[in-house]
């Protein structure tokens, strides 16, 4: 009875559910051996190794095209094929924009997107603060303007993903 609701919880797409994380608490814990408690185990862990994960995240201020102060955060995000192939994309949350995104596959797979995501973010950086720099010279302003600043770290993303993708 409580593998046969703890199925149906899951083929429902409720496995953040409490009730469903509880009943599986109850199968690996009495009985850890039950071939069907097993099986979903194994469905839940490919279920949840597809759920999209939060790697790193880089908030920077820009003026939009009426110069009011506008947030855009760019997130890297893994997004697992399998256990050993994963999509490293960069996005845009707000915009719901992929700005770039990479494959990895092989056995050091999460530290060499980890390494990858590290250095894209420190390249943004860079490239944010000399377009701030060249604001400030040019026009007083605080922040780089969104419609060139932004499109200038997009590109760079994209170029960044596009080369040796032999990782």
């Amino acid at each position: 009875m409580i593998a046969d609701r703890a199925h149906s919880l899951f083929l429902d797409g409720r496995i953040n559910d409490p009730e469903f994380r509880n009943l599986m608490a109850i199968m690996e814990q009495e009985y850890p051996s039950f071939s069907p408690g097993r099986f979903l185990w194994q469905e839940y862990a490919e279920a949840t190794l597809r759920i999209p994960t939060l790697l790193d995240s880089l908030p920077l201020a820009f003026l939009n095209d009426t110069d009011q102060k506008v947030i855009i955060e760019i997130s890297a995000v893994v997004a697992r094929v399998s256990e050993e192939r994963a999509a490293l994309m960069f996005v845009d949350n707000a915009a719901r924009k992929i700005l770039g995104q990479r494959y990895f596959a092989g056995d050091s797979l999460d530290e060499s997107m980890k390494k990858f995501a590290k250095d894209v973010m420190a390249a943004i950086e860079t490239t944010y603060r000399e377009e701030a720099e060249i604001a400030k010279n040019k026009t007083g302003q605080q922040f780089p303007s969104s419609a060139t600043a932004f499109d200038r770290i997009e590109k760079l993303i994209r170029q960044q993903c596009a080369s040796d993708k032999r990782r």
